[in-house]
């Protein structure tokens, strides 16, 4: 939910996190509205579970990653961008062998 009322879905499988802009009921997609990938993760693996927010002006997208490395690893991701649809930067905040 953001500022201007605007609902969205931030989801993610695989390498690419998309989102969409929901309708005014939230009942389903928006005709014609956002339909995009967000940003591409890189990873090669499963990327799952994201949690947008936005805070201070400043949109924030966390997913969980599971490389497909050779070796049990968790990892949780988080970008940030100035604007929604805008350029997002990556920090890995936890990396993790299981």
């Amino acid at each position: 939910f953001d500022d201007d009322g605007k609902v969205y879905l931030v989801y993610g499988g695989g390498s690419n996190v998309k989102i969409k802009e929901m309708n005014d009921t939230v009942t389903g997609f928006k005709q014609g509205g956002v339909d995009k990938i967000l940003y591409e993760t890189g990873i090669d693996g499963l990327c799952e579970g994201s949690q947008a927010y936005k805070i201070n002006g400043q949109y924030y997208v966390i997913n969980i990653a599971w490389p497909n490395s050779g070796t049990r690893r968790r990892m949780v991701l988080c970008y940030k961008s100035d604007t929604l649809l805008g350029k997002y930067e990556r920090k890995t905040v936890l990396d993790s062998a299981m």
